[in-house]
């Protein structure tokens, strides 16, 4: 969920369609909205990414052990 690529003339229509006219609040709060949640999908995939790395690293150990 990269957000970064996303026209700035989107954010307008949408805050145009909302509140019926063009409002800054509107924009920088939907900017700021998009952003931090892009930013946490991306922390937690990369979270996931990394858990997932090191359990396959482990695999054999644990294999072992419950084996």
């Amino acid at each position: 969920m990269n957000n970064k690529n996303v026209h700035p003339n989107t954010f307008k229509k949408i805050s145009s369609g909302i509140a019926g006219g063009f409002s800054w609040e509107r924009l920088l709060l939907s900017h700021f909205v998009l952003n931090t949640t892009g930013a946490l999908c991306n922390l937690v995939s990369c979270w996931y990414f990394f858990l997932l790395y090191q359990r396959n690293t482990l695999d054999t150990k644990i294999l072992d052990f419950y084996i």
